[in-house]
């Protein structure tokens, strides 16, 4: 087993590579193995399309007294989906999604989905021998919002659902992604399953990772930006939010197509010379039972108190006081620059990691500041052409200076004022 110290101690950053579902052999046979961390639960089943989702078929193994519970099937897939039933003290159990999941299943669903990180291969080579921190070049940024800053129109939807209906029916092969102009007419292959009048779901208005890709280029481009900057792609509930009350920190959001789709655009962007910048959300997570919240029955990443537990925006706080979550989260920012080729990290909400709650009156959170300055340290070490920057409105000194100096290990800081004065 790999050594767990850093782990235990806060100090690990590829926490990714150990938990979750990994292809590997065992005793020569091939299959999957996963590990979770539970240090407080009685027991752990994992339940899956391998075992027809039986838990009594899926009971997991602790290893020792570690807390890591572990599980390997040979049955298993890529593409199955899965959960762990997580059974506390008192015998109570709960459905969870997997914390280090690469992939999850689109609201309200919640299951995790065993995928491959290694099949895509980029070509941005180019890119990332030239990426730096921009402190010398030109940096001009666009934000967005990916589900919103474009989607289908009416008649886009409808083009799609011919396409679909055409291909599951063996219907015109001609008809293909070519023919969505005004040549192809509707109405000649609307069938009753596809009607006109059928109530158009948010879901179909999306734009896949790919599909929006040309375009949001094209305009980036045009109005000289130098970066996109997309608020949190992490999975997350609401549709209706920006992403920030996140459940699966390590999932891109179903909602826009898969890992490799996403690979793919930031691929994309670079080939164009666009880089890109994701927010990271180091403070809170979502309520939501199947995710963090009380993961093994106990306060295990949030703080167990109910008046520091809890944030401004109904959401729990992370415990920076322990090591398991501190290498959690560097885990999760050292992840998407390492796989995704990410060229920065905008972290939401640094005032309120920085103090308690938020409340400069309430005083410095000590475990916050020191979680900060270790992962930016060692994520400056890491990635040397990497941009960390702040999202900090408050006055706290050294936001952007050296930890070796005293500071925060920041390259920038999000000027929130200046923003939402204009």
């Amino acid at each position: 087993m790999k050594n767990m110290h850093d782990f235990y101690c806060g100090t690990m950053f590829d926490a990714y590579e150990f938990f979750g579902a990994h292809i590997c052999s065992k005793n020569g046979t091939k299959g999957i193995i996963f590990r979770v961390y539970a240090p407080s639960a009685k027991e752990v089943q994992i339940i899956s399309d391998f075992n027809s989702w039986d838990g009594s078929n899926g009971k997991m193994e602790q290893i020792e007294e570690s807390g890591i519970f572990t599980y390997f099937s040979e049955n298993a897939e890529l593409g199955m989906y899965y959960k762990y039933l997580v059974f506390d003290q008192n015998d109570n159990c709960t459905e969870k999604t997997d914390p280090y999941a690469f992939f999850m299943e689109l609201r309200p669903k919640s299951a995790s989905r065993i995928v491959d990180l290694n099949t895509y291969k980029f070509n941005d080579n180019q890119w990332m021998l030239n990426r730096s921190k921009n402190f010398d070049k030109p940096l001009n940024i666009y934000e967005l919002h990916f589900g919103s800053w474009k989607q289908k129109t009416d008649q886009d939807v409808l083009k799609s659902r011919v396409l679909k209906q055409n291909s599951s029916i063996g219907g015109d092969k001609s008809i293909n992604a070519s023919q969505l102009g005004h040549d192809l007419n509707l109405e000649n292959y609307i069938n009753t399953e596809y009607d006109l009048n059928k109530p158009i779901d948010i879901t179909e208005r999306w734009f896949n990772y790919m599909e929006i890709a040309p375009q949001l280029i094209k305009y980036v481009k045009e109005n000289n930006y130098t970066h996109i900057e997309i608020l949190p792609l992490c999975e997350h509930p609401s549709d209706c939010s920006w992403g920030y009350q996140i459940t699966g920190f390590f999932s891109p959001t179903a909602r826009y197509g898969k890992p490799e789709d996403l690979m793919a655009f930031i691929d994309l962007c670079h080939r164009e010379n666009i880089g890109v910048i994701m927010d990271f959300v180091p403070v809170h997570f979502a309520l939501d039972s199947y995710s963090l919240c009380r993961f093994d029955g106990e306060a295990l990443y949030e703080y167990p108190s109910h008046d520091t537990g809890y944030t401004e925006w109904g959401s729990h706080s992370f415990n920076y006081y322990r090591g398991e979550v501190r290498s959690f989260l560097q885990s999760v920012a050292n992840f998407w620059i390492e796989k995704y080729h990410i060229d920065g990290l905008r972290m939401d909400a640094i005032s309120n990691l920085i103090y308690w709650k938020g409340d400069s009156n309430r005083g410095v959170n000590e475990g916050g500041i020191e979680f900060l300055q270790i992962m930016n340290k060692n994520l400056q070490k890491l990635h040397k052409d990497v941009m960390l920057i702040a999202e900090d409105s408050s006055d706290y000194p050294k936001v952007t200076e050296s930890v070796e100096k005293g500071g925060l290990g920041f390259d920038y800081k999000w000027d929130m004022g200046w923003m939402n004065d204009t």
